[in-house]
């Protein structure tokens, strides 16, 4: 019997609802997002790049891509920090220094996925990239992730004016309540 694993988006609803104090976390927002997306992309960067390097001077490796590695290098370029934030609890390690890697920890999988999306539109692309192939990256990745940014933003704000003025005396209320917050069961494991 395995034990059944939430999905990504259930996670991370649980551990914003549960964020406390929320206002340590958004004094630390300029650190947090400077490091989830520059931390991120350097990252992906350097694996990727380092890997193009060793396949192509390899002689018994296959030949890949830039692109191909690059979509690896951003598949893999988010850390997960579980065992180095549950140190720093065991420790008392100053509590700044804990919500930002909880910060940045939670926004860099955003950043990894619209670094795969990004990286994904070009594969098969014939020829070499150049200056306008990267301007278009650069664009489908602010396009991405501001136009996420912004959705988030907006459903947050009506679930909290619909739970603010909602009475959930209906069990009608109360049932699609429920839906709302359990939308991420389809991601569970059988």
């Amino acid at each position: 019997d395995q034990p059944r694993s939430r999905g990504l988006g259930d996670v991370y609803k649980r551990q914003g609802y549960t964020l406390t104090p929320k206002s340590l976390f958004f004094k630390q927002i300029g650190s947090i997002i400077l490091l989830a997306i520059a931390g991120t992309i350097i990252c992906a960067f350097i694996i990727g790049g380092v890997l193009f390097a060793v396949f192509e001077s390899s002689t018994t490796l296959p030949h890949l891509s830039f692109v191909e590695m690059m979509i690896f290098g951003s598949l893999i370029a988010a850390i997960d920090p579980v065992a180095t934030l549950s140190i720093f609890m065991k420790l008392k390690v100053d509590p700044r220094l804990s919500m930002i890697l909880f910060g940045e920890s939670i926004i860099n999988d955003a950043v990894s996925i619209v670094l795969y999306t990004t990286f994904t539109t070009f594969v098969g692309l014939c020829g070499d990239i150049g200056a306008v192939d990267i301007l278009r990256a650069i664009g489908i990745f602010l396009g991405i992730f501001i136009g996420s940014l912004v959705l988030a933003i907006i459903i947050s704000m009506c679930a909290s004016i619909s739970m603010k003025y909602v009475q959930m005396h209906s069990p009608l209320h109360q049932a699609m309540v429920c839906l709302l917050y359990t939308s991420d069961a389809a991601d569970e494991e059988d």
